[in-house]
């Protein structure tokens, strides 16, 4: 926060507080959330999962992944300060429906709740293979989930321990966006794991999400042309006459 504060007043000579950063922060990292969640990736046949250790609030948390061998896309994650069957088959379940299908083979380590929770979320159909870092065939180990970590590990040793649940998830979406759809992957021969699946980003940076949130809408309303209809004359009642003191002498 400091760092952004510092380069915000050097280049523009205002000054602006750590709450106002966060606030922009939380507000455009939810724009760029909206713009792309209904987006369906093309994905592989072929998943890895893994869990790593996060820390939230001094507090030690498991976060679970599963990504796209072939694209890379990270297409589900599930924090939680378990790492029961139970937090592994949400993780499953988000996948699937961001995927809109199950896949063939499911790569992980040996931990014993995958085998069950790959059976009961993606069915028969789908195969599970334990395996391990840098090892055995290519296309056949947890390497891509394992960079994928590194590469978490690395952006939490800049936001240092997060505050709350809330706040780590929001920000590991944010920063999944922008892994799935902002950072260039050298594997990927400079491409997202966006582009190679087959999705186009409304935004190409950060800077176009803002400009989603400051752009204003101009809103033209053409007036209609409305024709009046003459107003009719009230037709005139007869005049009554008015009964006096004199009239009821006479009568």
């Amino acid at each position: 926060m400091n760092d952004i504060v510092g380069y915000i007043k050097q280049r523009t000579g205002r000054t602006v507080t750590d709450a106002g950063v966060y606030k922009w922060v939380t507000e455009y990292t939810q724009i760029a959330l909206n713009g792309v969640k209904d987006d369906r990736p093309n994905v592989g046949n072929t998943w890895v999962a893994d869990e790593t250790v996060v820390k939230i609030a001094g507090q030690k948390y498991w976060c679970v992944a599963v990504i796209d061998q072939e694209s890379r896309f990270a297409l589900a994650t599930r924090i939680s300060r378990s790492r029961t069957a139970r937090d592994i088959q949400i993780a499953f379940e988000r996948a699937k429906e961001r995927a809109g299908k199950s896949p063939k083979v499911v790569l992980t380590d040996g931990y014993v709740a995958y085998p069950e929770m790959v059976g009961l979320v993606f069915g028969e159909k789908t195969s599970h293979m334990p395996s391990k870092p840098f090892e055995g065939k290519a296309g056949q180990d947890t390497n891509v989930v394992e960079r994928w970590n590194s590469s978490l590990k690395e952006k939490h040793k800049v936001s240092r321990t997060f505050k709350s649940l809330k706040t780590a998830n929001l920000n590991l979406q944010g920063w999944i966006f922008f892994y799935n759809y902002l950072r260039p992957h050298m594997s990927l021969e400079d491409k997202t794991p966006a582009e190679v699946s087959g999705l186009k980003s409304p935004f190409s940076n950060w800077r176009d999400v803002v400009d989603t949130k400051t752009q204003k809408i101009r809103v033209i309303i053409k007036p209609e042309s409305v024709t009046y209809r003459k107003r009719e004359k009230p037709i005139s009642k007869p005049k009554t006459r008015r009964v006096t003191n004199h009239d009821r002498v006479v009568m």
